[in-house]
């Protein structure tokens, strides 16, 4: 009986179609090769064959389960496989029957193809109309292209496109001409608006120098003082602006270092920067204090004040043979002390109101 199974096995092997049985313990019944049957098992043979995917089959189908996988090809047929396998009850055995994938998925492909070339047909046609009619339809239009190509290299001379017809393109080649019409008028006007404006432009270039040849520029600016490090920076988000930096040294041997801002951006708070720094200079040569030097100066820029500006202003004075700092915070952000290791600190406080709103405002010093 066992070998009649086995012949009607093999009779069953037709090209990529090929079968096999497994007995309860995974020993090949039936196998393509002869030489296995009897002699190896699924596992074994999955060993031989350094084939884990094989031993991992042999276990579903040697436990009674019903299924069909894909496997990448078995040593007798390198090719890759769809396996269906199911039981036989009453043996316990388990019957295996795989073909070729290639063999299974043909008529698919074949169908596919066919509906391909006729999908790629249908294309064909249906694009060819359309690039006729498209030909048709853009002769007009490849004229107006032409003309906004020629448009396109600056030439606001060129002339006019010709205009037959009463449908969109015709409207459209009309609003094309108009439009080149309105764009040389704009361009005239933008032309003298521009020359205007280079005369402004060249007047804050000069502003913007002159304000910065008021500030500190040259650093180190003390290379014989070695009791600190003094570096300083000013960029404008405009031409000219109100914020400054100073410092000098007073007759007393003590650094000022002076940090402010002057509301509002442009010519006026240039203006109003420069007459505060002359200012601040004139009150710091004379002795007062960061405090009383700031209640000077905001009665000083107080008066005939009629825009309104006002200044925000810390001064401070730094003594070189004490490392000490008294200094007077007229409404200023509070800055930032790095410290060498990288952390930050913000550095004293305010000790009064903006400068040059407000009559009859005073402001207190402090020391660090």
């Amino acid at each position: 009986k066992l070998d009649d199974l086995q012949e009607f096995a093999g009779r069953m092997r037709t090209g990529d179609v090929w079968m096999t049985i497994l007995s309860r313990k995974g020993t090949f019944i039936s196998w393509p090769d002869s030489s296995v049957i009897m002699h190896e098992t699924v596992t074994t043979l999955g060993e031989t064959l350094n084939r884990p995917d094989l031993i991992a089959l042999g276990k579903r189908m040697t436990s009674g389960r019903t299924g069909t996988e894909r496997i990448q090809s078995l040593d007798a047929i390198p090719v890759p496989m769809l396996i269906s396998y199911t039981p036989i009850r009453s043996t316990g055995w388990s019957f295996g029957a795989a073909v070729g994938e290639a063999k299974v998925m043909a008529p698919a492909y074949m169908e596919l193809r066919d509906r391909g070339v006729v999908a790629f047909g249908v294309i064909a046609v249906v694009v060819g109309v359309i690039l006729a009619i498209g030909v048709w339809l853009t002769r007009p239009i490849e004229r107006l292209a032409a003309a906004a190509t020629v448009l396109g290299t600056g030439r606001l001379d060129a002339p006019p496109v010709p205009v037959t017809s009463d449908d969109e393109i015709g409207d459209l080649g009309r609003a094309f001409n108009t439009m080149v019409t309105r764009l040389r008028e704009h361009v005239e006007a933008l032309t003298r608006e521009t020359r205007a404006r280079e005369g402004v432009e060249s007047e804050l270039r000069i502003a913007r120098e002159i304000q910065q040849s008021l500030l500190p520029r040259t650093f180190p600016p003390f290379p014989d003082r070695k009791e600190f490090d003094l570096h300083a920076f000013n960029g404008a988000a405009r031409r000219v602006a109100g914020d400054f930096y100073d410092f000098f040294f007073m007759p007393d041997g003590r650094l000022a270092v002076v940090i402010a801002d002057v509301c509002g951006k442009g010519v006026p708070a240039a203006m109003f920067m420069a007459v505060t720094r002359t200012v601040v200079r004139n009150l710091a040569m004379h002795g007062r204090s960061p405090g009383a030097l700031l209640c000077e100066a905001n009665r000083m820029l107080k008066a005939d004040n009629e825009a309104g500006l006002f200044v925000t202003m810390i001064v401070a004075y730094y003594d070189p043979a004490t490392g000490s700092m008294v200094y007077a915070n007229g409404g200023h952000p509070r800055p930032y002390v790095l410290a060498k290791d990288g952390t930050r600190r913000q550095f004293g406080r305010v000790t009064g109101t903006v400068v040059g709103a407000l009559l009859d405002q005073s402001w207190e010093d402090a020391e660090e």
